[in-house]
């Protein structure tokens, strides 16, 4: 009797069937969409420092002469910076200021009237740390060349 009962489900469509690739398909991309009360995970930003109480400072000697960028953040600290670090670099000619934020420019241009690193060129606006080729954690970086 139960081998009657599912010839003749099979027969008039009672029993399960086998979802079609096409509906197979659909039942995957539902299942990606979000629902209307998921929502993304906002991009929290950190807010941008302002002053020269907040705002960072790296300055890197690239000269080759010991202390220089202790010397040249000894400069900056004198103009009312806090927080201003130190290393080292490749050599390079001349200074360079270079900075983040353009809400930032007056402090950048104080600091680099500093180092007589003026228009044309400096000081120089990065958009981000891989055009600038360093850490975001600094809002503005001088090179000491």
């Amino acid at each position: 009797m139960a081998a009657c009962a599912c010839l003749c489900a099979a027969l008039f469509g009672c029993a399960a069937k086998e979802p079609t690739a096409q509906e197979a398909n659909q039942d995957r991309q539902a299942a990606v969409q979000p629902t209307p009360d998921a929502k993304e995970p906002e991009r929290i930003e950190a807010p941008l420092r302002e002053g020269k109480g907040e705002i960072t400072v790296l300055v890197l000697n690239a000269s080759g002469k010991e202390g220089a960028a202790r010397k040249a953040a000894e400069k900056i600290e004198a103009i009312g910076f806090e927080h201003v670090a130190t290393g080292n670099a490749a050599y390079h000619q001349g200074n360079r200021v270079s900075y983040h934020h353009e809400e930032h420019r007056a402090e950048v241009d104080e600091v680099a009237a500093l180092f007589d690193s003026l228009p044309p060129y400096d000081p120089y606006c990065y958009e981000d740390a891989k055009s600038g080729g360093w850490s975001m954690d600094y809002d503005i970086l001088v090179v000491v060349g």
